[in-house]
């Protein structure tokens, strides 16, 4: 295995924050809006003393990477921001780091810049077996979210989703305009998402999670429950029914681009251009891929709550493997692409 290149790791500040003293950056790597699989590799970095840099990029900040790169002597950036609707400010200061510097980079800001819900809806659409639902979003200020949701041409019900945010907190689903207007204050600026009725034939609600990373996909979970808000609290519903050899079976399974839907879960990553990301997703009684969110925030089980491991059974355990994938990916993007010193790109 050849010799891992010394890394810059950028992680972003989201558009309201303010610069923290220094100390505080370097120490800080849980902000919101920031990859949890570069957080982690991070901290492996640094239990095993391998060179790595970790900067922050502040949206109202500004760059040196020349100077940076011949300071620290760093060949390769990886990109941590994931969330382009809170991190607008953050990417424009990485896209300018990646022009100043040269250097190789996993995730760039354009390709990152593409995969807010909006813009994976507008991608992706509705073709060849694959959907990503219509999604817009809406901006406090321009006008009654009500008025938004129809003249988006959005079908109710919808979800709306508080802008940046990828758990449940906050999402509501709205059955007509009076729920909207009801929830409009509450929700602020927000995602507009056609919902889609993804359950089963047994009338059950399933979602899967794969990571992709390293030009591979990794099973993270199958989830199930008897409602359609699938998450990480299922595991309760899965554990009363019995369903965990369900989860369990599908994860044993080698992951293969010949499956039908494996190939086209590869497929979007790599139209996506994405270096490692993850994709949540439901499989419709006829076959269909329907696509909730695909995008850079891969969150890595660091510590799994003991409830989770003795109880329910939480089985996501190849953090590691994903981990080398990850490093491998580094390792070849710095040997295909070597920075040119003092001839940055302009």
């Amino acid at each position: 295995m050849t010799e891992l290149p010394k890394i810059l790791v950028v992680l972003g500040a989201p558009d309201a924050m303010a610069a923290t003293p220094a100390e505080e950056r370097e120490r800080n790597l849980h902000l919101s809006g920031n990859s949890g699989l570069v957080s982690a590799l991070v901290r492996t970095l640094r239990a095993r003393g391998l060179p790595h840099v970790v900067v922050i990029a502040w949206p109202d900040g500004d760059t040196e990477g020349e100077s940076l790169v011949a300071t620290t002597g760093v060949e390769v950036l990886v990109n941590a921001i994931c969330e382009p609707l809170t991190q607008r400010g953050a990417l424009q200061q990485l896209a300018r780091l990646e022009q100043e510097t040269g250097l190789p980079t996993l995730n760039p800001a354009r390709v990152v810049a593409t995969t807010a819900r909006p813009d994976v809806a507008r991608r992706v659409g509705r073709a060849d077996g694959v959907r990503a639902p219509h999604c817009t979003l809406y901006e406090t200020g321009a006008g009654p979210l009500v008025e938004h949701v129809r003249a988006a041409g959005h079908r109710y019900p919808v979800l709306l989703r508080p802008a940046g945010s990828h758990g449940s907190s906050g999402l509501v689903r709205a059955g007509d305009e009076t729920d909207v207007a009801a929830a409009a204050r509450a929700v602020g600026t927000c995602t507009v998402t056609d919902f889609v009725d993804f359950r089963s034939e047994d009338g059950l609600w399933r979602k899967h999670r794969m990571v992709y990373a390293g030009g591979r996909l990794f099973r993270r979970h199958l989830l199930v429950d008897e409602q359609w808000n699938v998450v990480g609290e299922s595991r309760y519903f899965m554990h009363e029914r019995g369903l965990f050899a369900e989860e369990l079976e599908w994860l044993a399974r080698p992951v293969v681009d010949t499956d039908p839907i494996e190939a086209r879960v590869l497929e979007q990553f790599q139209a996506m251009e994405l270096d490692f990301g993850v994709i949540d997703y439901a499989v419709l009684p006829d076959g269909e891929l329907v696509i909730f969110e695909m995008n850079a925030c891969v969150q890595l089980t660091g510590t799994i709550p003991e409830q989770y491991r003795s109880e329910i059974g939480y089985i996501e355990d190849n953090n590691d493997e994903i981990l080398a994938a990850l490093m491998d990916r580094v390792r070849r993007r710095a040997a295909a692409d070597p920075p040119v010193r003092g001839a940055a790109r302009r």
